[in-house]
């Protein structure tokens, strides 16, 4: 018994001298985890631990290669729903500055679950208040997501690229879909007084524009000024193309019921 302790003392050593299974920093450590982003192995001092369960080492920690683990990426289900929904809202800042590369369509359906949910609530209130333009509103309501959604991506992408950013349209895209949870806050402002509506809006708008810069900071290399340019590049386009979107289909209806109360006066 006390030879296989020595030889396994010696072979302890051994591994330590000679750098298999040492720290890549202390050689003279044995290596408490083999990162899975570079390989190399890592002591215990080396080894980070993110709050979302990912370890790597604090070399790929520096790098900003730790990707935040969303639950609808892997999972199509409403509790993976629920859980993304909660990390947008209480862990933006994590969610956003270690982004992950993933599915464009899979982003896109949460953004269209995130508007059926808001057209759902919109057909509650219309029915309790009996509102004959229902039908109108939801067109509006998924029309307008859909259109800030992908302008906010675009935006954001272009400008970040020219300010010398290294985001991919794709991760821009997805980020813009996922931040559409934040707008399902923005039902509770209709049963809401004006000044408190203002308030919550103002609040989902930092949130916004907050999200955007830990994109562009932790996965663009950009500078936080720069950052900042492309958060309030992304947010005033996707913003004013749907004011515009909005101020068109205002038109259009009023006309169609302008002609509406003529043809009916004629009558």
């Amino acid at each position: 018994m006390e030879l296989l302790k020595r030889a396994s003392a010696w072979y302890e050593v051994g591994v330590v001298v000679w750098g298999h299974g040492a720290c890549a920093v202390h050689p003279d450590r044995h290596g408490a985890i083999t990162c899975k982003h570079c390989g190399s192995y890592a002591c215990s001092e080396c080894t980070i631990d993110k709050l979302w369960g990912e370890t790597l080492c604090a070399a790929c920690d520096e790098r900003g290669v730790a990707s935040y683990r969303i639950a609808w990426d892997r999972a199509l289900s409403p509790s993976a729903f629920v859980v993304t929904c909660r990390a947008v809202f209480a862990d933006l800042r994590l969610v956003f500055s270690a982004f992950p590369v993933g599915s464009v369509p899979r982003a896109f359906g949460f953004a269209a679950l995130t508007g059926a949910m808001l057209s759902i609530a919109i057909v509650v209130i219309g029915l309790a208040q009996r509102s004959s333009e229902i039908g109108t509103v939801l067109t509006f309501i998924a029309t307008s997501i859909a259109l800030f959604v992908v302008t906010c991506g675009f935006a954001f992408w272009a400008c970040q690229r020219l300010l010398g950013g290294y985001a991919t349209l794709a991760m821009c895209l997805r980020a813009s879909a996922y931040l559409s949870a934040l707008d399902l806050i923005s039902i509770t402002t209709v049963l809401m007084p004006a000044i408190l509506a203002i308030v919550i809006f103002a609040g989902t708008t930092s949130l916004h524009l907050w999200a955007w810069k830990l994109l562009g900071v932790g996965r663009a290399r950009l500078t936080p000024l720069r950052a900042w340019i492309s958060a309030l590049t992304a947010f005033v386009v996707g913003a004013g193309s749907t004011v515009i979107f909005a101020a068109i289909i205002a038109v259009i209806y009023g006309a169609a019921s302008g002609e509406l109360d003529l043809s009916k006066r004629g009558e």
